[in-house]
């Protein structure tokens, strides 16, 4: 049964409630992310901003993008996985939780990464 360690992406760069939309967008061209992880300081998520969002809500609400904060972007989360869950067991939380991506975190809840929908699905077709 395959894990989802082996599925995850592993990020990086996370950010705080308080990091600037010039700050995410930079992170998100440097290492290609299609979302960031916002963490506490003890670096348990709180919330995740797809890369797509951080230029549309900037403009949208015509702020100035320094004055965006990530915390202002993310959609909170409530949930997370384990690296060591099955990938069906992932799904079925995700499916239950009626979302696409995911937070992977170690035994102390900190955060190690994200997996997708998409790329579950993928592993187990193969």
């Amino acid at each position: 049964m395959s894990q989802v360690s082996e599925v995850m992406k592993t990020h990086l760069e996370f950010c705080n409630p308080e990091t600037r939309v010039p700050d995410l967008k930079y992170i998100i061209k440097k290492y290609d992310y299609d979302e960031v992880v916002i963490e506490d300081s003890d670096r348990h998520p709180l919330g995740i901003v797809n890369g797509e969002a951080v230029s549309d809500e900037a403009l949208k609400n015509k702020l100035h993008p320094f004055d965006v904060r990530a915390g202002n972007l993310m959609t909170r989360i409530s949930v997370n996985v384990r690296k060591d869950a099955s990938i069906e067991e992932c799904l079925k939380l995700m499916d239950s939780n009626q979302i696409t991506v995911m937070p992977v975190v170690d035994e102390q809840g900190h955060c190690l990464g994200v997996v997708k929908k998409k790329d579950l699905i993928s592993e187990l077709r193969h």
